[in-house]
Parts: C-alpha cells; sequence; structure tokens
C-alpha cells in the first residue's frame, strides 16, 4: 500500500461550526467530482475509471472562527488537492503566456543602466591610465562592466507576458481566506520526531514469544506508512541484519517504532493510527496504548 500525503488548511468563517462543516463537505465532494471527471477525459481505456476520494479532518475552537483542516491524500489523488488549491490537475500554475506582442521597452530603466555603465567604462580608463592601480581594483571594473552590458542584453530582449486565469472550480466560501501548508503537525523541540513510543507499560506482555508476536503486528500496520522499503543495517541482539523500516523494539515494558529520518513517515503514521496502538492482552481483550514522540531522556 502506498501512503498517503498530507496539507493542512487554515480557514475563516463566519456562523456557527455545523453551518460551516455543511458547506466544506458540500464543495469537497464537488470538488472531487470534476477532478474525477477530467481525469477520467484522460484515460484511454475507458473501462478503467480513477475515483478520487478526500479524507479530511476538521479541529477548530468554539471561541475561534479559524478552522484547522487536514486533507490527506493518496498519490492517485494528488490532482484534488491541486485544484483545490487554484492550480491546474497536474499541478501548474494556471497562467496564460500572451507572447511578446505588448511588451514595451523599458526605456527609464535602460537609460539608468547606460549612465552606470559609462560611469564604470571612465572609471576603467582612469585606473588603466594609472600605474599604481591595482590588477584586483581593474578586475572587479571589468566584472562590474560585463554584468551591466548583460543587463542591457536583457532588457533589450523582448519578454513573454503571462496573466493568471481562474480557478478551475468556482471556489466560494468558505474557501475565500485561507491558507495552506504541507505539513499537519510538527514534533515538540525535546522528542525524536522519526521514533514513536508508547506512553504507559505493557506489563503484562512478558514471554519474549508474546513480545515478538506483537512486535511482527505493530510492524505490518504501521508498514503502510512507510515510503521507502529500503532495507538498513542495524543491530539486534549483538548481531548485524539487514531491515526494512519501520522499526519494531522493546525498551523493557515500552514499543520503539523507529521510522526513517530523512522523511516524514512517523508524521503520517502518529496522525493516521490516531496517537494508540491497541493490543489484546492475554485474556484477549482489546487495549489501548497512546503512543507519542520518544522523549530525548527516555532514548535506550
Amino acid at each position: 500500500m502506498q501512503p498517503y500525503n498530507s496539507c493542512y488548511i487554515y480557514i475563516e468563517y463566519e456562523g456557527n461550526k455545523k453551518d460551516f462543516e455543511s458547506k466544506f463537505e458540500k464543495q469537497m465532494k464537488e470538488i472531487a467530482i470534476f477532478v474525477n471527471a477530467e481525469m477520467n477525459k484522460k484515460i484511454r481505456n475507458p473501462k478503467k475509471k480513477t475515483f478520487v476520494k478526500p479524507l479530511y479532518t476538521i479541529c477548530s475552537k468554539p471561541d475561534q472562527h479559524v478552522c484547522k483542516i487536514n486533507v490527506l491524500f493518496h498519490p492517485h489523488s494528488k490532482p484534488f488537492v491541486n485544484v483545490l488549491m487554484g492550480k491546474n490537475i497536474d499541478g501548474t500554475e494556471r497562467v496564460e503566456n500572451l507572447g511578446t506582442e505588448n511588451w514595451q521597452i523599458p526605456k527609464e530603466r535602460i537609460q539608468h543602466v547606460y549612465m552606470d555603465l559609462e560611469t564604470v567604462e571612465d572609471e576603467l580608463i582612469s585606473l588603466q591610465n594609472d600605474s599604481t592601480a591595482s590588477w584586483g581594483d581593474i578586475e572587479d571594473l571589468h566584472e562590474e562592466r560585463n554584468e551591466l552590458l548583460q543587463t542591457l542584453e536583457d532588457l533589450w530582449t523582448p519578454k513573454e507576458q503571462k496573466v493568471q486565469l481562474e480557478p478551475l472550480v468556482k471556489i466560494q466560501t468558505p474557501f475565500e481566506n485561507f491558507t495552506y501548508g504541507r505539513e499537519h503537525f510538527t514534533p515538540p523541540a525535546r522528542t525524536v520526531g522519526n521514533v514513536l513510543s508508547t506512553i504507559k507499560p505493557i506489563s503484562w506482555a512478558k514471554d519474549p514469544r508474546i513480545k515478538n508476536k506483537i512486535s511482527a503486528a505493530i510492524k505490518k500496520d504501521f508498514s503502510k506508512y512507510v515510503s521507502d522499503f529500503s532495507k538498513v543495517k542495524r543491530e539486534i541482539n549483538g548481531n548485524i541484519v539487514e531491515e526494512s523500516y519501520p522499526h519494531v523494539d522493546w525498551a523493557g515494558q515500552f514499543i520503539h517504532v523507529t521510522f526513517d529520518h530523512k522523511n516524514k513517515d512517523a508524521r503520517m503514521a502518529l496522525h493516521m493510527c490516531g496517537k494508540a496502538i491497541w493490543l489484546p492482552d492475554l485474556q484477549g481483550k482489546m487495549q489501548k496504548y497512546p503512543v507519542w514522540y520518544l522523549k530525548y531522556e527516555n532514548q535506550r
């Protein structure tokens, strides 16, 4: 299974939260329908359909009319987020190239550059006639002269004119005032950003066989959020083995799940698991164990 990506959106809204949520859900569905239709037009095989289903969670405070929305999407559903952010389906900016017909020569700017060029050339001639002048000063003036000549060439070159196009989908309230980003949260400074750890001890798991069974189940579950399955070398019980992420280890009665530090798989896993893992105890009853980033003082 390929991992999900995410972006977050901050939206300012008016009225009560229920009205906002109903409008938001309706517009998300409308955009998804449009993206699906446009994507299916580009597919040659009519039997092969692509469906984009947006996943999102809404978090807001009662005393503030600002919502933080986590939009989760599969890599195949990235066109949905592109349209949501006012871009083309393929992620390119919505601009139209008008060519160079309406381009005008920047006369004032060219005149100023010519004046600077004359000044530099006068100083260069003066230094070249001065026997006490250093070669460093002369080389600096040569470099400045070449830069001014390049600037003049650029100014005389016709430039293509571009205009911003309207969004593919008419997005009205509540999308009028929003900002967005790529990460749904940032781990605190006093934690390890790529290692998740259970907060309360799993006291009933004492048998090594039970621990191994739990480790295998957690590795299988959290592997859904790994973006790179390349194997890396690590030490287990004094032996060097090659294993793909995530790495599941026991620290006493606590579980540590390690992801690759070069990406954000740990953040996605923490978000998607609801900041907790569920394990059946010895009586078969499901127990909830909250997880969070490993604290520095609790490192192995």
